[in-house]
């Protein structure tokens, strides 16, 4: 797995009992996606430490449910 440099928090809107659904997307010096992490209530993953961070943007929730599908998480990912 490339080593992220750089992360993007997306937020959607709460799903309709509230829960959040947001997720932070991690991306590699070329720019390219290398990981994808689901918010849920834990906040700020401790890998976003040290990282660019870029500006927050809405998304929809079809675009985060894709994300979440297509990329790894980094749950157990060595980084």
């Amino acid at each position: 797995m490339n080593t992220p440099t750089m992360y993007q928090h997306l937020r959607c809107t709460n799903d309709n009992n509230g829960n959040p659904r947001r997720v932070f997307v991690f991306y590699g010096a070329d720019g390219a996606i290398v990981a994808v992490e689901d918010e849920g209530y834990s906040g700020t993953p401790r890998e976003c430490a040290g990282l660019v961070q870029l500006p927050t943007l809405e998304t929809y929730p079809a675009e985060r449910r894709a994300l979440l599908k297509e990329w790894p998480s980094l749950k157990g990912a060595r980084l």
